[in-house]
């Protein structure tokens, strides 16, 4: 995994995205700070590769826009990454 798909990984996280309604279009994950930089086609990709691992799925439309959310193995993926999401300190 990139430090990219991680990056996509925590901006969905930290708004929430996950549930079919909850989600984050491209454009939304775009515009996250922790995303700035990526373009929409490169943060496609990134879902794409994300999708066929499992850790996020395709919510509902807004629009003309999917939206994607984060599955189980992508929560546990990010809490094992981050510490468990403990802000000790």
């Amino acid at each position: 995994m990139t430090v990219q798909a991680f990056y996509v990984i925590c901006a969905l996280y930290d708004k929430s995205a996950t549930g079919m309604f909850t989600g984050l279009t491209i454009k939304d994950i775009q515009e996250q700070e922790i995303c700035e930089g990526l373009s929409q086609s490169i943060i496609y990709r990134i879902l794409t590769d994300l999708y066929n691992k499992g850790y996020v799925r395709v919510g509902a439309k807004v629009r003309n826009a999917y939206t994607y959310f984060l599955t189980v193995e992508g929560i546990e993926l990010y809490l094992s990454e981050t510490g468990g999401g403990n802000n000790e300190g």
